[in-house]
């Protein structure tokens, strides 16, 4: 997919495919790399990749402000972590998860990366009249 300087899709392509993440990264690193973090550890391979985590940091920026501007919702809650108990499986304790901001930065360029394919996805069928499941906005 490329993207203009704005965030509008200048072109995509499909392709099946396989990920394979060689390159391990956590959101923890990633963070720490982008200095979003103190937190963590140093991944070599975040750092490494730093040139490129910087633009995929500045396209996720432009596409979430075009997206706030479109109207869409925040939803950056904190997400749950569930403590079962061992015996019933039941849940025991819940507490917030990710609550290092920096980190939560970190999976909001995935977010934001995750959202363009689908919109540009669901555009596509539109515009070809290809069935497909949908969320309808009046509901």
């Amino acid at each position: 997919m490329q993207l203009t300087a704005q965030g509008v899709v200048k072109s995509f392509r499909y392709v099946e495919g396989l990920m394979r993440c060689k390159a391990g990264l956590t959101y923890e690193g990633v963070a720490q790399a982008l200095g979003f973090t103190e937190q963590g550890r140093n991944e070599k391979a975040a750092v490494k990749l730093l040139p490129m985590l910087e633009v995929l940091h500045e396209a996720a920026m432009v596409l979430r402000a075009r997206r706030m501007k479109r109207g869409s919702l925040d939803f950056d809650l904190p997400e749950p972590n569930v403590e079962l108990d061992e015996q019933t499986g039941e849940p025991k304790n819940i507490t917030r998860r990710g609550k290092d901001p920096g980190v939560r930065k970190a999976y909001q360029l995935v977010e934001e990366m995750m959202l363009l394919a689908n919109e540009t996805v669901a555009a596509d069928l539109f515009r070809r009249q290809v069935p497909g499941i949908y969320r309808d906005r009046k509901s």
